[in-house]
């Protein structure tokens, strides 16, 4: 029918886009390119955007670059000392304390080996999730370059403001915020570690294995009831901008679900577990005996 074919053409002709309509949606994508691009400069070059850790050395960083090391001194240095005395305290006592390897080789070469790398593993993995917290301290106290605050609009405004910190307050910070820390860190993982290898017995293994890590969270603890409600306010809505290089993209990683697991990870761990073990097993100045040996002398803890 003539009519309906005359119909129909025009409909099509309606629906046809004209020759200017592609170009304008072109503009219309690059335009909104441009925008989205321009409001989230969040990583370029190696640059993150890091909060300052929530603990007593992370608000000795952040006020540091706020307000300077004498507002930092005056507002956190109190938490700071307390959280430093107390670590360094239990880490003296029982450094102290403990005995060595040598001293104690009846009840080291006596408790099962497997038990003693099952225990200072889960020791050395609780301990090193404290590295990124140091590590991240480091970075705010040396390297950080600018910072941005949370305004109230919400999430997506934020104030910029360039750091003008000199090197002397950097390196204030960082004896202050992060030596101190990883004073008592190394303190604490090398007293961990002989607790465990002198323990008398299995149950006491299972107990020193834990029990020292809380020592480790005493800055956390008394920053969370010692800081003030503005401070922690301050602290979560402060970003800083920091240079962490290129992440590497490690070929030992497997991807389960949505993560990345680090095989590396897991072998270092376990590998420093065993070396630790094993090699003092082996050490000729502890004579722990042979299998064969514990069979034949029956040697028992009932024998102290």
């Amino acid at each position: 029918r003539p009519t309906e074919v005359g119909v129909m053409i025009q409909d099509l002709k309606h629906q046809t886009p004209g020759p200017e309509q592609p170009n304008a949606n072109l503009v219309e994508v690059q335009h909104d390119d441009s925008t989205s691009g321009s409001e989230k400069p969040t990583e370029d070059n190696g640059h993150h955007w890091i909060h300052a850790n929530e603990n007593a050395y992370g608000a000795f960083i952040h006020i540091g670059h706020h307000e300077g090391f004498l507002a930092a001194l005056e507002r956190s240095g109190g938490m700071l000392l307390v959280s430093f005395a107390v670590q360094a305290i239990f880490s003296y006592e029982l450094w102290s304390s403990l005995p060595t390897v040598h001293q104690a080789e009846y009840y080291f070469c006596n408790v099962p080996a497997t038990i003693q790398i099952c225990a200072v593993g889960v020791y050395v993995t609780l301990m090193f999730q404290n590295i990124p917290v140091m590590l991240n301290s480091c970075l705010l106290a040396l390297v950080c370059t600018a910072k941005r605050e949370e305004e109230e609009g919400g999430d997506t405004a934020h104030s910029h403001h360039e750091i003008e910190t000199n090197i002397f307050l950097r390196f204030a910070l960082f004896v202050f915020g992060v030596l101190t820390e990883l004073a008592t860190w190394l303190g604490l993982l090398y007293v961990g570690i002989v607790f465990i290898l002198t323990a008398v017995s299995v149950e006491l293994i299972i107990r020193s294995t834990v029990s020292i890590i809380f020592i480790l969270q005493v800055d956390e603890i008394i920053f969370s009831a010692c800081s003030s409600k503005g401070l922690r306010q301050s602290m979560s809505k402060t970003e800083y901008r920091v240079w962490q290089g290129p992440r590497l993209q490690s070929r030992s990683c497997v991807r389960v679900g949505e993560e990345r697991v680090s095989l590396l990870h897991l072998f270092v761990l376990v590998g420093i577990a065993v070396g630790i073990v094993i090699g003092l097993r082996f050490d000729p100045s502890i004579e722990c005996p042979t299998w064969g040996e514990r069979a034949t002398r029956n040697l028992t803890f009932d024998n102290v």
